[in-house]
């Protein structure tokens, strides 16, 4: 979950030259796997639940945030050569993150998480 984030960008004084701001943001881009219990877990039984995918990658979030606040910003990550990174990099140019960065020859990161 993300906390909440307010940002205040400071405006120049009064005859100054305007300010260009851009964020760039360099770090992880992964594939959050979140897994929901249908009710509280107990060793060596079955538990029924749902399964979700969704953007993570600390670096990922913070760009999100700053896009949606507004401020211009590049997203420096490798991608994973594969179609989930396809699908993250597209996922975050909608939220107005410029994604770039190398590809690299592995599949995209996975982080499994679970909800209790």
């Amino acid at each position: 979950m993300l906390g909440h984030v307010n940002i205040e960008p400071r405006m120049p004084a009064s005859g100054a030259a305007s300010a260009i701001v851009r964020a760039v943001v360099l770090g992880d881009l992964v594939t959050d796997v979140v897994l929901s219990s249908s009710r509280s877990l107990r060793s060596g039984t079955d538990v029924s639940g749902t399964v979700r995918f969704r953007q993570g990658g600390s670096a990922a979030n913070t760009a999100r945030v700053l896009a949606a606040a507004g401020i211009p910003t590049t997203l420096v990550t490798a991608l994973g050569s594969d179609a989930a990174g396809d699908a993250l990099a597209t996922y975050l140019a909608e939220c107005g993150v410029e994604v770039c960065g190398p590809r690299v020859g592995a599949p995209t990161g996975r982080l499994g998480l679970v909800e209790a």
